[in-house]
């Protein structure tokens, strides 16, 4: 993972610009780029559900502040899927939006444009550009999709809601049942979906040609290796941001976690813990239990990466949480602190 200049490297994951020069997305190199759904992010509600999809693969290029990004999602009509409710762009394999952009907003104008033009069924979202763009790094986009739970099966019982699935362990049969059923519905809305991308006017209607993906990958089923939590305190350069990457492991470690947004040249303590103890600190929350310390020494970016040491082997299937917190003055009580991280170990 390229960490450095990710602040200029956002939200351009998923427009594109007006001319070939200015272009600032690549759609993946191939027609049916990967699609990933996120099991832990399962919610169930009443009748409804929410769940994450990921499409891989996208890389940024440049762009600029006042420009707006749209990205649009094409769901065949007749699907057992209700909607899709969000879009965001994540660094690769997490739920962590990278960081410079304005929220990706649904608009009817937009969808409206997408529908004319392309016709089909589109779900459009458009957000602006708030920092100068970088080029060169791999993004996911992800989308939220709400759809109708389905029937439970003959003499299964009922979900108590709201309720959030968070691995491969469920807690009974029947979210099985239930999962099994919600990736069979997922892939068959997927069938013919397609995906665009376009510079747009800040009520979302798309300004220019646009370019789509049809017949998505198969739908492959995962827990996130990593999940944010929040609880962070800003500091002078702002929020801190611990990003987590590759597959980390209990027996041999691997996996990779990058600060990023926090004072240059200062030393930085990350906070590894087996639980989550979520207290208040400092005007933030303090998320893991202090289980080990790693010293960290940020660069003149103000970025500083670690590799996730191995621990041992019978916590494979364990949830690892970390998180950052370092001096600083310009934080509201003295001290800032990142993101919080829940780390699935393998």
């Amino acid at each position: 993972m390229q960490h450095s200049r990710w602040i200029q490297a956002t939200a351009v994951a998923i427009a594109a610009f007006v001319s070939v020069s200015d272009a600032c997305v690549q759609p993946p190199p191939v027609t049916s780029p990967g699609v990933c759904l996120d099991k832990g992010s399962l919610e169930i509600t009443d009748d409804m559900y929410t769940v994450d999809i990921y499409v891989k693969g996208y890389t940024l290029f440049g762009g600029s502040p006042g420009q707006f990004c749209s990205c649009a999602f094409n769901l065949p009509t007749g699907t057992k899927l209700c909607e899709i409710i969000s879009a965001r762009v994540t660094f690769p394999g997490t739920d962590i939006p990278v960081p410079g952009f304005g929220s990706f907003d649904n608009t009817a104008a937009g969808d409206q444009a997408w529908d004319v033009t392309l016709s089909g069924n589109w779900y459009s979202f458009v957000a602006p550009v708030e920092v100068p763009l970088g080029v060169g790094n791999e993004v996911d986009l992800c989308f939220k999709l709400q759809g109708k739970l389905p029937e439970p099966p003959p003499g299964g019982g009922t979900i108590p809601g709201p309720v959030r699935i968070r691995g491969f362990n469920s807690t009974t049969m029947f979210a099985d049942d239930v999962f099994d059923q919600i990736i069979l519905d997922v892939e068959q809305a997927l069938v013919g979906a397609s995906i665009g991308t376009d510079e747009a006017a800040p009520n979302g209607v798309p300004l220019d040609a646009h370019q789509s993906i049809t017949g998505l990958g198969r739908v492959m089923v995962e827990t996130l290796a990593f999940e944010s939590l929040g609880g962070g305190v800003a500091g002078t350069a702002g929020d801190l941001l611990l990003v987590g990457s590759g597959t980390p492991s209990a027996s041999s470690g691997g996996g990779e976690l990058a600060l990023l947004g926090a004072l240059p040249s200062e030393s930085a303590l990350l906070f590894l813990g087996l639980e989550n103890v979520s207290l208040p600190y400092f005007g933030g929350t303090f998320v893991p239990s202090v289980d080990a310390v790693v010293s960290l020494q940020t660069d003149t970016l103000g970025e500083a990466s670690t590799t996730i040491p191995a621990l041992p082997a019978a916590l494979s299937g364990f949830d690892l949480f970390t998180q950052v917190w370092m001096n600083d003055a310009g934080a509201e009580q003295g001290l800032a602190g990142s993101n919080a991280l829940r780390t699935l170990l393998e």
